[in-house]
């Protein structure tokens, strides 16, 4: 090893003595010596972890210049170890830096998704450069041994005027900083006190002389004093440079947007200091489109002494394709060839995949499962999720009840109907219902009629459980369960409760927020226009009624199923004082059996499957208070419904007065 002392005598010369000691290296050539003169493997050093003794093998100093493979994670001091490390549970950095990371990814403008700790360190990762913007950058706070980029980004220490563009803007060899007028060399006028310079090989020099930097760069500073001394001559030359900075003058607003405004120099981040047209020795502007519109590409536009960086013009703002985002529909789009999750609105020629939601949702037949964002800013297709309506859930919960088998699923547009006692706190079931749409639920009539005022109760009296088993209001254990308040409720104009024979016993509920459908909340097939070939033969209905004659109600859902019964053979099994509710909008069913429903399954929804698909139910009837007989347990088999087909008029067009 080699140890030079430079010693400075008090003469007119300048003497430079070199004193060799030679020392002893005790490491091979495929070894490096750490500080305290042990040896390691040399590929050990630099590798994250920790072989010297001294830990000298894995500090800053040693590793920070060290330029990774594009595969490996490179930690905070410079230290090259293998690509998965980040959040990987395991220290592999030296510094645990490789474990300091946020776990989630980056997501660039475009949806692409790149590692975070790849986010402003200098170089692009995203294809449209938004991984270093000031807009990503700005909250950047680099460690004293890394150079902080103008936007924000931290790359190593001594990256500035290296030659070396180590800042995606460049910033590190702006030629402010690194005392240069321009990137190219000019000359400059050299003004001397003599007219002859007499340099240290005794030549002499006369005229004019460029001065440049090794980087091929002007000097910035206005004058410079070159002095040169010998033992018989001496010559002061003063060297002035003529700097004229030119300007750079701020860009019209692009088209359906504006910009950001940066100026480094000047400290001036406020845009209503600026307008276009203004001029400045330097800017930084980032494009801000309108909402729908997007930059295809790079969205910033550097200039400094009047040259523009990376790109020319102003970049435009492009009509972009709005994602739909409909329940239940999912997205996976492609960009030039790379696939990730889709953004709300995604540049001309983005593929985009659609899937849907199983089991709540469908893609129907011929639905499109491709969409291609076009040049003005739409897509060539639409696509279109269905609700699994009318469904038994595949993954039903089995509960036992009473020794038979009931399953949370088997009525996921099963209703619960409650009603607010006067502390608006507490709440009683009282009646069923039938989902038919995100807010909208069908049920009786009677559940909201003062038969005693001959008038309807108001809707805020009555709240909606939906997805329950469990009979109780807010039961813990019906952990799928939405519940609801009312906007409002119909029931038919001329409804006249026992007076007019319980005829038109159908009311419609809108409900105060939209239902989120799930696996055990869902609606009912509902056929609008009567054109679905329903098959009467079996039905099934729900509710919490009486279990016996003695009166006591059901804890738990109860699932019956119900043959359909023939007018002429209702009437027949009816009492006589009975048959008078058995009107036009009306239908029979029931079993002999002694399965019968009461009271608390008013308002329920008997449905049939189609003649298509024996595992998808429509609704056909509304349990009526007609299968009640004083107001006790149904003693008769027979159930009369009504018809909902008779009110489709009704049903289709109710909504809220305003």
């Amino acid at each position: 090893m080699t140890l030079c002392f430079v010693v400075i005598l008090a003469t007119s010369t300048t003497l430079a003595v070199c004193e060799e000691i030679l020392t002893t290296e005790r490491c091979r050539e495929d070894q490096w010596q750490c500080r305290d003169s042990t040896c390691i493997p040399f590929d050990d050093k630099c590798d994250g972890k920790i072989d010297c003794d001294d830990s000298s093998d894995e500090t800053h100093a040693l590793c920070r210049n060290l330029e990774c493979q594009s595969n490996w994670f490179r930690c905070t001091y410079g230290a090259c170890v293998d690509g998965i490390a980040p959040c990987n549970g395991t220290k592999e950095c030296a510094d645990n830096s490789d474990e300091l990371l946020p776990s989630v990814p980056f997501r660039c403008d475009d949806g692409m998704e790149i590692p975070y700790h790849e986010r402003c360190d200098g170089k692009v990762n995203c294809q449209d450069t938004s991984d270093e913007t000031l807009k990503t950058c700005a909250d950047m706070s680099c460690l004293s041994y890394y150079f902080q980029c103008a936007y924000g980004a931290c790359v190593d220490h001594g990256a500035e005027c290296n030659g070396v563009k180590d800042c995606y803007d460049n910033s590190d060899e702006s030629d402010e900083l690194c005392n240069r007028l321009s990137a190219r060399t000019t000359p400059v006028a050299v003004k001397t006190t003599s007219r002859t310079l007499v340099s240290n090989t005794g030549a002499s020099t006369s005229g004019s002389i460029a001065v440049s930097t090794t980087h091929g760069s002007t000097i910035t500073t206005p004058s410079v004093i070159i002095s040169t001394s010998t033992a018989s001559t001496s010559t002061k030359t003063e060297v002035t440079v003529k700097n004229k900075s030119r300007m750079c003058k701020l860009p019209p607003y692009p088209k359906h947007g504006t910009y950001v405004f940066v100026n480094h120099v000047a400290n001036v981040t406020d845009n209503t200091e600026v307008k276009p047209g203004m001029e400045y020795e330097f800017f930084y502007i980032t494009i801000n489109c309108n909402e729908g519109y997007g930059v295809i590409g790079n969205k910033e536009l550097i200039c400094f002494n009047g040259e523009f960086f990376k790109q020319k013009t102003v970049p435009k703002c492009t009509k972009f394709c709005k994602t739909q985002r409909e329940e239940g529909m999912t997205y996976r789009c492609s960009r030039k060839g790379r696939r990730g999750k889709c953004v709300d609105f995604e540049p001309p020629g983005t593929i985009a995949e659609v899937d849907c939601t199983k089991p709540v949702y469908y893609l129907p037949i011929g639905s499109a499962t491709q969409l291609i964002c076009l040049r003005d800013g739409s897509w060539d297709n639409q696509a279109i999720c269905l609700v699994e309506c009318g469904k038994v859930a595949s993954s039903a919960k089995q509960l036992m009840i009473n020794g038979s088998i009931t399953k949370h699923g088997d009525f996921p547009w099963h209703a619960a109907i409650y009603r607010k006692e006067e502390d608006l706190i507490s709440k009683n079931q009282i009646c069923g219902g039938t989902l038919i749409s995100r807010d909208v639920v069908v049920s009786a009539a009677y559940c909201f009629w003062n038969d005693a005022k001959g008038e309807q109760e108001d809707s805020s009296k009555y709240a909606v459980g939906l997805g329950k088993i469990y009979r109780r209001w807010n039961d813990p254990k019906d952990d799928s369960a939405e519940y609801f308040d009312l906007t409002c409720l119909k029931i038919p104009e001329h409804y006249d409760g026992s007076a007019g024979n319980f005829q038109s016993d159908i009311a419609v509920l809108k409900l105060n927020a939209l239902v989120v459908y799930n696996t055990y909340i869902r609606p009912i097939c509902f056929d609008h226009n009567n054109i679905v070939d329903i098959k009467m033969d079996v039905g099934r209905v729900a509710g919490w009624g009486f279990t016996s004659q003695e009166g006591h109600s059901s804890r738990m859902l109860q699932l019956l199923k119900l043959p359909y019964v023939k007018l002429s053979q209702c009437k027949k099994m009816l009492p006589d004082d009975f048959r008078v509710n058995l009107a036009g909008d009306k239908f029979c069913a029931g079993d002999t059996n002694g399965t019968a429903l009461c009271q608390g399954d008013i308002g329920g929804g008997l449905v049939f499957p189609d003649s298509f698909s024996e595992d998808r139910y429509f609704l056909r009837g509304i349990v009526s208070i007609a299968s009640v007989y004083n107001n006790e347990y149904n003693k008769f088999p027979i159930t009369m419904f009504t018809d909902v087909s008779k009110h489709l008029n009704f049903i289709n067009n109710f909504h809220c007065d305003t």
